[in-house]
């Protein structure tokens, strides 16, 4: 919807949250799925020509499905995608940058691997979002806890005084 010459998003309230308000951290297959919704986002708003002044989980809403949207994000410009593409400050790498950051804040403490893998992200290692997350999955997959899983096994036997196996 256009208002004062402006694009608005309108959603319904409809018991939706802040990414801001969630508690951290969040669980791998949370923090996944959030990750591909955003970078899908992200992905339509730069094929529009969008450069965003940028976002953090103030800007991510959370509908009551658990699915995300960005929101309240403030687009610097628009111009031809090619032109975005040729920008002297390479927004898209840098919104794959910023999507990063923001995943780091609700990965675990104790997941050591996917921490370094998203902080490294985060300082311009990915061409723009999707392929960060095109390799967070591989990330997230090669570095799957180990299950343990122990090996039983149980005997029993009469003893010298019983007559049966009790």
């Amino acid at each position: 919807m256009f208002r004062h010459g402006q694009m608005l998003s309108v959603y319904p309230y409809d018991g939706a949250s802040l990414l801001i308000d969630e508690p951290s951290p969040l669980g791998r297959r949370r923090l996944y799925s959030m990750a591909l919704e955003l970078a899908h986002g992200l992905q339509f708003l730069h094929s529009t020509g969008a450069r965003l002044h940028g976002f953090t989980p103030a800007n991510v809403l959370i509908m009551p499905d658990k699915s995300v949207r960005l929101f309240d994000i403030n687009i610097v410009e628009a111009m031809s995608p090619p032109a975005l593409v040729r920008h002297l400050d390479d927004p898209i790498r840098a919104d794959g940058s910023r999507l990063a950051r923001l995943l780091l804040e609700y990965v675990g403490p104790r997941d050591a691997n996917l921490r370094s893998f998203l902080w490294d992200a985060a300082h311009d290692r990915y061409p723009g979002p999707l392929p960060l997350v095109e390799e967070l999955k591989r990330e997230m997959v090669r570095t799957l806890p180990a299950r343990w899983s122990p090996n039983v096994a149980a005997m029993s036997d009469t003893g010298l005084v019983r007559e049966r196996n009790e």
